[in-house]
Parts: C-alpha cells; structure tokens; sequence
C-alpha cells in the first residue's frame, strides 16, 4: 500500500469508523501479507544455450560471408581492368593517336596499378593508380596476372603478381597497335584472391578476367578458371 492509499484509510477511518472501512482494512492487510510478485528473467542457463547457439550459427555464416565478399572484390577490380581496356581504345579512337594501357603489381604494397596514357608519354611514374581503390579494396586482397610479355601486344606464359610494365596499345581505329602477337588464346589479364599468405598464386574459384580475343580489340569478360589460366 503506497503512502496515498493509506492517507485515505485513516481519514476515512476517522469520519465514519464504519464496516466499510474495516474491510477495507482487512483488504489492506491481505495485500500487505500477499508476497511480492517476482520479476520474470533469464537463467543463466538460458543465456548460455543462447550465446552457444549464436556462436554456431556464426561459424556456419562466416565462411560463405567471405566467399561473397571475396567475390565482389575480385568482380569489382576485373571490371576496371575492362573499363580502362575500353577507355584507352576509346581515346585512341577518338584522339587518333596511339594510347596505352599498362598493368603492374607494387609487390612492397601488393596492390595491382593501372596507367592510362598516350603511346608518346616518356615518364609515367605519375599515373599509376591502384586498382580497387574506390571500393576500399586493401593491400593484399586481391592479386593479378597476365599472360603479356613486357612488348606491347605480344603475350608468353602467365606471369603472377608481376612487377614489371605489361601493355596494351591500341592504333587510332582502336585495334592492336603494331605488329601484335596474341597467339591462339589472346591476351589475357586476371584478377584473383590470393591464396593465403602466398600473393602470387589465385585461389581456385575466385579468378576473373578480361581476354583481348582478335587484333582488331574485340574483348570479353569471364569467370571460367579454365579460361582465365590459359597462357
């Protein structure tokens, strides 16, 4: 009984000191003697059966988790190696000059590097620009190689995570510039998730890439492994 409740008791205990007032008393101390409703929790049992069953549940989503977020990166850095393979084609096209793509990796950072520029252009220390930077892709997150020669448009054996310049170069009517060597599977420049610590091999599942099909620049995109290892 709060302190209004029993105010009221004993002022109506003193005007009329009638039977209503005694039951009401009664009433009262009925209430005073009933126990206290308890407040309804969890055990710590409970608790534990529940943080156990997120933990799991956790182990099982993680991994596929990974596998998405892997995928996008890899997705998301191939479609700028394609996107700057057309642009430089649309600039020589529309400048009617030579133009250049060139691809490297910064082994110290383990960042995959792009340059766009004109065939003339001596120094470009300047325009390499990491690949992957706009979508807040890290160091050593994704990987590159490419099946380009240091000559421009001439393609030997996969190269992994190279360090040196690979180009492309496309003429003023947006084909291969000079005398191109593509041989029979084209060229090829692939991204990949690096397996583990080891930056220069591709995970299996995870490789994606540009091929340069034809002399006259016609280019595709795939996510077939057996494509995008071919040298």
């Amino acid at each position: 009984m709060d302190s209004l409740q029993f105010i009221r008791f004993i002022n109506c205990f003193r005007s009329s000191r009638s039977t209503s007032c005694a039951s009401k008393s009664l009433d009262v101390g009925h209430r005073l003697q009933s126990p206290m409703r308890q407040q309804s929790g969890f055990t710590l049992l409970e608790v534990l059966v529940v943080v156990i069953m997120i933990g799991i549940l956790s182990a099982i989503a993680a991994p596929s988790w990974l596998a998405f977020v892997n995928r996008q990166r890899v997705a998301s850095v191939n479609e700028e190696v394609f996107s700057n393979l057309q642009e430089a084609q649309r600039r020589a096209k529309l400048t009617k000059r030579i133009y250049n793509v060139s691809f490297r990796v910064d082994t110290a950072n383990k960042r995959p590097q792009v340059a766009l520029y004109p065939a003339q252009t001596t120094n470009i220390t300047s325009l390499w620009k990491n690949l992957g930077s706009s979508r807040e892709i890290r160091p050593g997150q994704v990987t590159f190689y490419t099946n380009l020669d240091t000559a421009a448009n001439s393609v030997d054996d996969l190269d992994y995570a190279p360090s040196a310049v690979k180009t492309v170069s496309f003429d003023p009517f947006g084909a291969l510039a000079g005398d191109a060597d593509i041989g029979s599977n084209g060229i090829v420049l692939a991204v990949a998730v690096p397996d583990g610590q080891d930056y220069t091999t591709p995970l299996n599942g995870t490789k994606r890439c540009v091929i340069i099909r034809t002399i006259l620049g016609s280019m595709q995109s795939s996510n077939d492994p057996a494509i995008c290892s071919t040298p």
